[in-house]
């Protein structure tokens, strides 16, 4: 007797307990003691008896299972959680602890509540039955019996919770997908499923979200395991299809489930088996032809839901092929008729997957029947696009597919020649590049087809195709059509020309198809548009429309980029094309490479816009970053890039060092105010850095250091700008490894230092001197820009770094203006990205704020005043606001939790400097983008500051708005005005968010204070700041 007391406490503890630990140590203890019994089949009925109290009965039998009938107890409650008590006990019991009759019997019980206790033991028996089907003497035979016992829940089914309903699909779901289980349903009820229908009725009006994704993925590994009669089958079908296409309500209770699981789960029971096909692809095929009276969202997930059973079907032969016409018939409107760009997507998608499906015979007759409707459209301007777009996703379907494009290949041709229509040509010649690029992708995707021979017609797709169509079509377009026209041809035509340098054989050892000599020609038509007539300064169409030519000339460098990955040897040809073209005529050869090279110091530029020389570098990156690097050294790209910075040297006889520009680079060449920087900044751009030669790259460092730090500045801001990248990029790629390399480094850090001592003394009331001091100290934080990513722990090594950051916002002339500029250090740079092989190490930032801004942060604020004089405080003052300009400069380029740690010391420095900062500079950006950042991150770092906060950044607006309408005299920069409507907006973002992120009682003391400027805010000048402002003042206005 004494178990049965100890069981008897521990279920009266469960059920008053009010903690769901309490409550899980009872079952947990409960379940101790029926695995340290001997022999527990006695303790098994005590601990089941102990819930008698709460039953509707209170008499047992031997075994302590209750005879349950109709009771008259109300309390469902306590009598739930006593049966949560014993679900909860087996589902801490070991799985080997029960014995297969004890199995049985609980069993038995559990099921028996289905039908005598509607009310309290719904939930509690379905938790119990899933633990008891994971113990060790579970056996098979006794899902069946579940299954029965659950049926008889009928119409009270519905009844029930929706968390007790889920309780019961779980269970029945992982019944199911038990194979032991499956196998005896099986064998027990045979084609029939008499289990099924039952589940049928009870479940079929379900509309919960989570209920039903567990009763779709019951219905869908139905049909995936057993083998069901066509009528079974039907009724199956007619469940889950009466849901489609499937919605989700908004609701008080959102579950979690989203309307893409419910059509996913939905579309897996469609696609479940091929025996569905019958029903399903008919059932879609209808319910997409009902026209406008379908959405497009609807459309959507009808040929989604298609797509899928076309992928996931077996036996294509008995469940796609018999449909396929029909599929066609229906489908083809959806493309040619369509103009919802989802919509196409989908229908050209399962089209695809239609196509794939077919083999042999089946699929040329299917090809046929298609092509007869596409011929005739093809050869219409009004349906060229459509039909090219159904095309394509027939014959880009697989290898098979496409071995049958030969007639459409011919016919497009033919059409392209014969056509007269601007319009009709562009289309065609956009189906002929979508042909390339579905070839391209077979050859490098599909694996090699052993049943057919040559299956992408590696003959119809090499020069000839260039010479028929291609080339005919360069010359032609320039003489006819407007200039509209002329450019959408001639950019659909250099498109297809990349492609087609792409162009490779088909088989186990593929390559190129068209000869070295049509690669060279393409890539002197597309240099045409893109670097020799831009820098002729001609117009390649002859009109007078510059947007024509700039038009042409993205399209020939878009081409470039695409062809030159293709065919690497082409980047070579480009640079001579290049420099021939800046080149004063000497009458080369073709060919003459090292003549060209080595007459770089006669450059002679026309006047040519910075713009272009700009463009000219970043398509020089974009090809080089491509290229792997034995690739970059084959090609000794790194040679090429440091020529262009040979400099005009002559010896003092007045001899041209000729011998040495493809020897040793030793300067920049000043002629032409530097204006081949962009180039060479593109090329070092791409290159990895064990593609760089060393002594030209120290060389270059020195060189740019002399040029850079260099007052009055040498060269127009657009060509330094390039130079300031270069630097960054070498500063980067320099590989210090061993003591010579770091000793070359040292020594390139004192020339910096020399340098930035010699602007430290610049004379305040010189503008002039001040402005070229200012330009210097932007190229060296370039430098640094470019080491610290891959930065040093050696303090020697970052000497310079720590006069700047030390140093640079206490200038007594220029502090200020220097602390506004360090953000460099920190902002991103496409140069030092990884994609452009920059060396960046992972705490790089975290390094660099460790350095340069957490030892600042007290000169935030001035020191003690003491006894100093007025003009000692006012130069603390000086510092400490130049210090504050430093740090959030750098800060707002920072990840949060990388300062995390000083939050609280940075808040204040940030409240204090609302009212010290100017807009100038983005000075008071920078903080209000540091502040917003906190709001997002930690708000509890700004909680007991919001009085503060408030009344600083509604000064702040105020002061933003009146500097924008020009109430002062200052005159303003356009990145000045441009960071006054960025305050603005900040401050408007900081108030919109407050609602949302503290409770009201926070904020209540501050509505009325702030209702008035926002309610003034909304007449904003510009546009996205009335709407910020709009949504800030609803926030707090529904402030409770």
């Amino acid at each position: 007797m004494a178990g049965a007391v100890k069981f008897d406490e521990l279920a009266l503890q469960y059920v008053l307990s009010d903690e769901p630990e309490q409550a899980k140590s009872a079952a947990e203890t409960a379940a101790s003691i029926i695995e340290a019994s001997a022999n527990n089949r006695v303790l098994v009925g005590q601990w089941v008896s102990s819930i008698n109290r709460w039953m509707p009965s209170g008499n047992s039998g031997e075994d302590g299972l209750v005879d349950n009938g109709e009771g008259q107890d109300d309390d469902f409650i306590s009598r739930a959680k006593a049966l949560d008590f014993l679900a909860s006990t087996l589902g801490a019991l070991k799985r080997d602890t029960l014995k297969a009759d004890q199995v049985q019997l609980l069993i038995s019980f559990f099921c028996s509540l289905f039908s005598s206790d509607h009310k309290a033991g719904i939930t509690a028996s379905a938790k119990a039955l899933r633990q008891l089907t994971s113990m060790k003497m579970f056996k098979p035979p006794m899902g069946n019996d579940i299954i029965e016992g659950v049926c008889k829940l009928g119409d009270d089914f519905k009844l029930q919770t929706p968390a007790t309903r889920l309780e019961i699909y779980q269970l029945v779901l992982g019944l199911l997908q038990d194979p032991s289980v499956a196998n005896d349903l099986e064998y027990r009820h045979g084609s029939t499923c008499g289990f099924m229908t039952g589940l049928l009725d009870l479940c079929r009006n379900e509309r919960d979200p989570n209920n039903l994704i567990k009763w779709f993925g019951t219905l869908k590994t139905f049909l995936q395991t057993f083998s069901p009669s066509p009528e079974v089958t039907s009724e199956v079908f007619k469940t889950f299809s009466a849901y489609f296409p499937i919605s989700l309500r908004a609701s008080a209770t959102p579950s979690g489930i989203t309307a893409d699981d419910l059509k996913g789960a939905v579309r897996a029971c469609f696609s479940a088996h091929h025996r569905l096909a019958g029903q399903a692809i008919p059932f879609l095929i209808g319910k997409l032809d009902q026209g406008d009276a379908v959405t497009v969202t609807v459309k959507v997930d009808i040929l989604q839901t298609l797509d899928a059973c076309l992928n996931q079907y077996t036996h294509p032969k008995q469940s796609v092929i018999p449909y396929a016409d029909q599929i066609w018939s229906s489908l083809k409107y959806e493309v040619r008729n369509g103009e919802v760009s989802d919509t196409v997507e989908a229908t050209l998608k399962a089209i695809s997957s239609l196509t794939r499906r077919l083999d042999e015979d089946d699929l040329r007759s299917f090809f046929n029947n298609a092509w007869r409707d596409l011929a005739e459209d093809i050869s219409s301007p009004t349906y060229t696009a459509q039909a090219g777009r159904l095309l394509v996703a027939i014959v880009g379907a697989s290898v098979n597919s496409f071995s049958m494009i030969t007639p459409a290949l011919s016919h497009i041709q033919t059409t392209i020649k014969t056509s007269k229509s601007a319009t009709h040509r562009r289309d065609l010649l956009a189906l002929l590049n979508s042909i390339l690029l579905v070839r391209s992708h077979l050859v490098s995707n599909e694996g090699v087809s052993q049943s057919l021979e040559n299956p992408l017609k590696d003959q119809l797709f090499g020069d000839s195709l260039f010479f028929d169509v291609h080339l005919p079509l360069w010359k032609e377009i320039p003489t006819s059509y407007t200039p509209a026209e002329q450019v959408e041809m001639l950019s659909k035509v250099m498109e297809g020309l990349a492609t087609l340098v792409g162009q490779q054989s088909y088989g186990a050892e593929p390559r190129r198809l068209l000869s070295d000599s049509t690669c060279a020609h393409i890539f002197n038509l597309l240099s045409e548009p893109s670097i020799t007539y831009p820098l002729k300064g001609e117009r390649f169409i002859g009109t007078n429309l510059p947007a024509v030519d700039e038009q042409l000339r993205d399209s020939a460098s878009s081409a470039l980029k695409k062809a030159v990955p293709l065919y690497p040897q082409g980047f070579q040809q480009l640079l001579l094309q290049y420099l021939a073209s800046i080149l004063r005529p000497r009458g080369y050869e073709q060919g003459e490479a090292e003549v060209i090279m080595k007459d770089i110091g006669n450059l002679s530029l026309p006047n040519t816009a910075e713009y272009q020389q700009l463009l000219v570098g970043l398509l020089a990156a974009s090809i080089v970053r491509v290229l792997d690097e034995d690739e970059q050294k084959a090609l000794q790209i790194d040679q090429e890039a440091f020529v262009f910075f040979r400099g005009d040297d002559q010896t003092t006889d007045g001899t041209r060092l000729r011998e040495e520009i493809l020897g040793r680079a030793t300067g920049f060449s000043p002629l032409h105010e530097y204006r081949i920087a962009p180039l060479s900044m593109g090329i070092l751009q791409g290159l990895f850095p064990g593609a760089l030669n060393h002594d030209y790259h120290v060389d270059a460092l020195r060189c740019l250091s002399r040029t850079l730090t260099s007052i009055p500045s040498p060269c127009p801001d657009m060509t330094r700008a390039a130079l300031d990248t270069i630097w960054a990029i070498l500063s980067n790629k320099f590989v210090i490894k061993g003591d010579d390399r770091k000793s070359e480094w040292l020594a390139l850090q004192e020339e910096i230092k020399t340098a930035f001592t010699k602007i430290w003394n610049s004379d305040k009331n010189s503008a002039s001197e001040i402005t070229g001091a200012v330009r210097v100290f932007r190229s060296i934080l370039h430098f640094l820009s470019g080491d610290i990513v891959r930065f040093q722990t050696d303090p020697k090594m970052n000497s310079v770094l720590r006069l700047v950051c030390d140093d640079a916002p206490s200038n007594p002339a220029m502090g200020r203006q220097l602390a506004r500029n360090l953000g460099l250090l920190l902002s991103p740079k496409e140069c030092l990205q990884r994609e452009n092989h920059a060396v960046r190490k992972r705490l790089g930032e975290a390094w660099i704020y460790h350095q340069a801004v957490q030892p600042h942060l007290g000169k935030c604020f001035p020191g003690p005043t003491g006894d100093g004089s007025s003009t000692v405080r006012g130069q603390q003052e000086q510092d400490a606001v130049s210090r504050a300009v430093a740090t959030f400069t750098l800060l707002r380029h920072a990840r949060y939790e990388h300062y995390a740690d000083d939050v609280a010391q940075i808040v204040r420095v940030a409240i204090r400097s609302l009212g010290t900062l100017e807009f100038r500079g983005a000075e008071m950006e920078s903080c209000l983008v540091v502040l917003v950042g906190i709001l997002e991150k930690d708000p509890e770092a700004l909680k007991d500051h919001l009085a503060g906060l408030t009344r600083g950044l509604i000064k702040v607006y105020t002061e933003a708005k009146g500097l924008g309408a020009g109430r002062r005299d200052e005159a303003l920069s356009p990145r000045d005005a441009n960071s006054l409507n960025m305050c603005r907006k900040l401050v408007l973002d900081f108030f919109q968010k407050l609602p949302v992120i503290y409770e009201a009682h926070s904020l209540l003391p501050y509505r009325n204070q702030l209702l008035r400027p926002l309610s003034l805010s909304c007449g904003d000048p510009v546009r996205e700041i009335r709407r910020t402002a709009l949504a800030a003042r609803q926030a707090w206005e529904n402030l409770a």
